[in-house]
């Protein structure tokens, strides 16, 4: 059993890990940490123990890379896969931001992809966008270097998935797939973690200007040979916002159908050749046809959906509620218009 380590609300941040458990027993097999114990102020590339390992630095703790979502296998159980989301209190450091396959008997890191660049501790004052050690990194902005309380917090909430889908040539291929926070989803080649493609629904947002919740945000799905997921929001807010609901063509990550639900934190829920997500914007799930992405239904809810809804012998189960209000669990028999799925 994979259990992984993450920060409540990020505040504080903690050190982000992965622990792999016996079932029989639930002693803890192997811990794989994500993050350096301590890093340098001065330079968040450099690990160290003590001041004197930092120059004119000092030695922090170090933080963040937590696992917030379930890990995925492969077919073997030889390999797991897991990403790392970031941490607002702290600068990008490590493993965070990355998609890692890891031994399953030993915890060693087969490959690891880092999909954004690591952050200092520091930015310009006259240009927060620019990252700074000291303030000689400042000198084309003419100001200090100062310490920044808010970072960019990208990486991935949701967890990756590994699929065989169609390459485009007749035949198929495996993947493994997750959705940023920065805006994009990933492709990735499941062997060596090189990229298969990468589709950028929306410009990465620029430091210091996000912070918290991103894009991709609830779970992926892959049905009916293609990905699917609800989007949320990036801060600041896109003049242009794409729709918040989205098919992903498997061969080159293009949009394959799309719909308006306003922004959502929803995992998708499929089965029986449907597809079902809820939004943040009202206290409804849609449901859609899973090949082409037509709306099939929209069935209310006494709030707001986020969570990803099972479909069972013809009947929808969905948990709703988030933020602190009421929650509960509706079930929706299949009405006669979408027995047939």
């Amino acid at each position: 059993m994979y259990i992984g380590i993450a920060s409540h609300n990020d505040n504080p941040c903690t050190h982000g890990r992965l622990a792999a458990l016996d079932l029989d027993t639930g002693n803890v097999l192997w811990t794989l940490k994500l993050v350096p114990d301590r890093i340098c102020n001065s330079d968040t590339s450099i690990a160290c123990t003590s001041d004197a390992d930092c120059g004119t630095g000092t030695c922090a703790e170090g933080r963040g890379a937590g696992v917030t979502a379930t890990v995925a296998t492969d077919p073997s159980g030889s390999s797991v896969y897991v990403n790392m989301v970031g941490c607002f209190t702290f600068p990008s450091i490590g493993d965070e931001d990355s998609i890692l396959k890891v031994d399953a008997a030993t915890g060693g890191v087969v490959w690891k992809t880092r999909l954004d660049p690591p952050e200092r501790f520091g930015a310009c004052a006259n240009d927060g966008s620019i990252e700074c050690r000291d303030s000689a990194d400042c000198a084309f902005v003419t100001g200090p270097c100062v310490t920044t309380s808010i970072h960019h917090d990208f990486g991935f909430l949701n967890g990756p998935l590994v699929v065989h889908a169609d390459d485009g040539l007749g035949g198929t291929r495996e993947l493994v797939v997750s959705g940023s926070k920065d805006g994009s989803l990933y492709a990735r080649d499941p062997s060596n973690g090189s990229e298969v493609w990468t589709r950028a629904v929306a410009p990465k947002p620029v430091t210091p200007a996000f912070a918290g919740f991103g894009l991709f945000n609830g779970g992926v799905g892959f049905v009916a040979n293609h990905f699917v997921a609800a989007l949320n929001d990036l801060v600041p807010t896109l003049t242009s916002p794409p729709e918040h609901w989205m098919a992903f063509n498997p061969v080159d990550g293009s949009t394959t159908w799309q719909d308006e639900i306003g922004a959502s934190w929803g995992s998708i829920g499929a089965g029986g050749g449907l597809v079902v997500v809820g939004t943040n914007a009202t206290n409804v799930l849609y449901v859609y046809d899973a090949t082409n992405g037509t709306r099939l239904a929209t069935l209310p809810m006494p709030d707001v959906v986020s969570s990803g809804a099972s479909i069972v012998d013809g009947t929808i189960y969905v948990g709703y509620g988030i933020f602190g209000s009421t929650g509960g669990v509706r079930a929706f028999g299949l009405p006669p218009p979408l027995k047939g799925y």
